[in-house]
């Protein structure tokens, strides 16, 4: 796989997402009796998914995948970013 700047930076918001998981689960730990903690839990998990899912389609759009992906494996990765974000 090949980079640029652009997807450096879709890493780096990658990046910025997981340093948020620590706070929304000890947030979620502390107040798990309410559904707003559940809700932000959640929404740090489908921001990661979705950071990953536009960091896969940018890779694709700029031609930064190998050639030797096979259209299969290109469906598969596809469908599991498809299916988080639903």
């Amino acid at each position: 796989m090949h980079s640029n700047r652009d997807f450096a930076w879709l890493h780096l918001a990658f990046l910025l997402a997981v340093t948020l998981v620590p706070f929304s689960t000890a947030f979620l730990a502390r107040y798990i009796q309410y559904h707003v903690a559940v809700i932000i839990y959640w929404l740090t998990i489908v921001l990661l998914g979705m950071v990953l899912l536009m960091s896969w389609r940018y890779a694709r759009h700029a031609r930064l995948v190998k050639d030797e992906m096979t259209a299969d494996a290109h469906a598969a990765i596809e469908k599991e970013g498809i299916a988080l974000e639903r």
